[in-house]
């Protein structure tokens, strides 16, 4: 049943209610104070996958062995092309 529900469902998940709050609390403050020029969180309140399900940003790097960041590298070799890279076939 589970693996019907993810494959019908998109993996599509609502953001934290972490980040929905910050959002509330901001809409608050823009009521009483005027709009902020730099939102508290800008993201999607509907997005995919479990980080975001979690609250986290899910943003894949790739590190070598010595812990240096080579996510570019990565991405210009990797098999499907740089675009196939994150999409995961969704972006």
């Amino acid at each position: 049943m589970r693996d019907g529900i993810e494959l019908l469902s998109g993996y599509s998940v609502v953001a934290s209610r972490v980040d929905i709050g910050a959002h509330e609390v901001e809409a608050l403050f823009d009521d009483l104070f005027g709009p902020s020029r730099r939102p508290v969180n800008a993201m999607h309140y509907l997005d995919w996958g479990v980080m975001r399900a979690l609250g986290l940003d899910g943003t894949m790097r790739v590190v070598n062995e010595q812990g240096v960041d080579v996510t570019a590298e990565a991405r210009e070799n990797f098999p499907g092309g740089p675009v196939a890279f994150g999409s995961n076939g969704r972006r």
